[in-house]
Order: C-alpha cells, then sequence, then structure tokens
C-alpha cells in the first residue's frame, strides 16, 4: 500500500483532501501545518513544500502540492471510490469546478482575509478588502445557483466538501454575505451533518458556521 503522509491546517482548503483521504479509505497519516500559528513558513515545512502552502500529501516521501492535483491523483489511485465522474463530460465539467474553487474563489478570499499579501498600507488593503468581499457575494451567488444541479445533490461529494471550506470563511464577512442566504445556509447544515465531513470537522476540531476552533476560548 502506498505510504500517504497528509499535512493540512484545520479548517483550510485542505478539508477536502481529508475527506478524500476518509472516502479512499485507505491508511493516512495527518500532520498538521496551522497556517493560523504561521507554520507554512517554518524551515520544517518548506522543506516539505517550498511554497509554504498547504495541503501537502507525501507520496512515499514525494511531496504533491496543489488541492486539485491532490484529489485528481487519489482519484486516479483509487478509482473504485468514485470520487468524480470516470469519464467524459461530467469528468471534465467537475474538474473544471475543481479549477474555479482553485484559481478563482480560494484567491479572492486570501485577499480578503490577508490582504498584505497583496496590498501595502491600510488604505490599500481596505480597498483590496473591499473589491474582494463584492467579487466573493458574487461567486457565492454562483455556488447557490449550482445547487441541486452540480453542488448539493442528494449524496454531496468533493465539489460539496470543497465549497464547505468557503461557506466557513464567508463567517468573517460583512453583511449581507456573513448571514448567508437560506439556500447556501441550509447547504452548509447539511455538509456540518454529512457522516463523512463530520469526521472532517471532529478530526480538525472545527466548526462550519465560524472561524473559531474548538480548542479556542
Amino acid at each position: 500500500m502506498t505510504d500517504l503522509v497528509f499535512y493540512h491546517s484545520p479548517g483550510a482548503c485542505s478539508m477536502v483532501v481529508h475527506a478524500a483521504l476518509l472516502q479512499c479509505k485507505v491508511p493516512f497519516e495527518a500532520r498538521v501545518c496551522d497556517v493560523r500559528a504561521g507554520q507554512q513558513h517554518e524551515p520544517w515545512y518548506r522543506a516539505i513544500n517550498s511554497r509554504g502552502r498547504v495541503p501537502t500529501l507525501l507520496v512515499d516521501g514525494e511531496a504533491l502540492t496543489e488541492v486539485p492535483a491532490i484529489l485528481l491523483y487519489l482519484d486516479s489511485r483509487f478509482p473504485d471510490r468514485r470520487l468524480l465522474p470516470a469519464s467524459g463530460l461530467p469528468r471534465a465539467q467537475a474538474i473544471s469546478w475543481l479549477s474555479w474553487f482553485a484559481s478563482t474563489v480560494h484567491p479572492l478570499f486570501r485577499a480578503y482575509l490577508r490582504p498584505e499579501w497583496l496590498a501595502e498600507g491600510d488604505a490599500e488593503q481596505a480597498t483590496l478588502k473591499c473589491r474582494a468581499s463584492a467579487r466573493i457575494d458574487a461567486v457565492l451567488g454562483e455556488i447557490e445557483s449550482a445547487l441541486g444541479t452540480t453542488l448539493g445533490r442528494a449524496q454531496l461529494g468533493l465539489l460539496d466538501y470543497y465549497a464547505a471550506a468557503f461557506l466557513r470563511w464567508s463567517s468573517v464577512l460583512p453583511e449581507p454575505q456573513r448571514a448567508l442566504c437560506p439556500a447556501l445556509r441550509e447547504y452548509r447544515k447539511r455538509l456540518a451533518e454529512d457522516a463523512l465531513f463530520q469526521q472532517v470537522l471532529d478530526r480538525e476540531g472545527v466548526d462550519l458556521v465560524s472561524m473559531r476552533r474548538r480548542t479556542d476560548p
């Protein structure tokens, strides 16, 4: 059996990889790289992932990074678990959503939550947060529009588990996004009650309706 070591940060986008590994039902070792504590910048982690980001999956000691790449690897390695559609247009559409989450949605939240990465000074950072917030409102609308078709089907899957991180992060947004629309609130509730994703939340010690951790005072 392939030796898998999974580096993640509680409540980060790495939650979807955590869910995928549990769905694969294969042995893996989970290790925390706490982004909130800045561990992604420490030399020990930079030696594993020079980009200083989570998640990282070590496969027999070789590092694999970036959420879509890791999910595609797991899907090809364990095809019987049906993480993604097997072929054709449905598979391409699923990969399109993974790419959109990684290339558009996640960077918008990064700009809002960590504006110092992209802007200098209070004024520039405030402008960046304002613009990012407006764009996040639009992408949340796209997620809502996909409910019942691509997302939020009777059987939740990897795309839903990826969306879960963004629904969690939305708790820090200003109104009106902070109080998600009823459809997205119900979607988030379904995710929190999903048997597989409950395992992720319990293992990582995070809530889905806020940015707090269960170890916080």
